[in-house]
This record gives structure tokens, sequence and C-alpha cells, in this order.
């Protein structure tokens, strides 16, 4: 991955396309692009749409698994939290999931 990725910013994105996947079929960077897009709503007062990106976001990582779903759940939920109790209260979800 370390010589792809080297390959890739002298100009040569091949090795970690083929590594990676594009954009349009790695779910990992919908993903990181919608928890993105939750966070400016949020921070923009947009709580609601906000909610709603996440819950989305929830809702399709139920059907995915490995280790990149490990890691976002938890920041997920988080963000739904609302407080220290409901944090830990998602936090165990997502170890629980």
């Amino acid at each position: 991955m370390f010589v792809a990725q080297i390959l890739n910013s002298a100009g040569y994105p091949e090795a970690l396309t083929s590594l990676t996947g594009d954009r349009d079929h790695n779910p990992l960077y919908r993903w990181r692009e919608a928890f993105q897009d939750s966070r400016a709503l949020s921070e923009a007062g947009r709580y609601a749409q906000s909610i709603r990106v996440l819950t989305d976001l929830l809702a399709e990582l139920q059907e995915a698994t490995g280790t990149a779903v490990g890691r976002l759940q938890p920041k997920i939920f988080g963000a739904l939290g609302g407080g220290l109790d409901s944090g830990r209260r998602h936090a165990r979800r997502a170890l629980l999931d």
C-alpha cells in the first residue's frame, strides 16, 4: 500500500486504484463523505438533516462488516450522543454490534 501511495503522489494512480477501487465503487469513500457532511450540517445548525444523514449511514453499516465499520460506528453513535450517559450507551451499543 505504501508503494502504491508513493506512486499515486508521483502521478501514477493505477496501483492505488487497483488496491482500493475507485471512489464510485468503494463504500469507504461514501461513508467518510457522509460522516463529514453530517458534521458540516451540524456545525451549520441543521441538526435534523445531520441526524438523518447519520441514521441513514448507520442503516447502511448494519449490512457491512470490517474494520472500517468498527471504527466508524462509535463515531456515529457519539455524534448522535447528546451527553455523557447517552454517549456511553451508544458506545456500548457500538461495541456489541
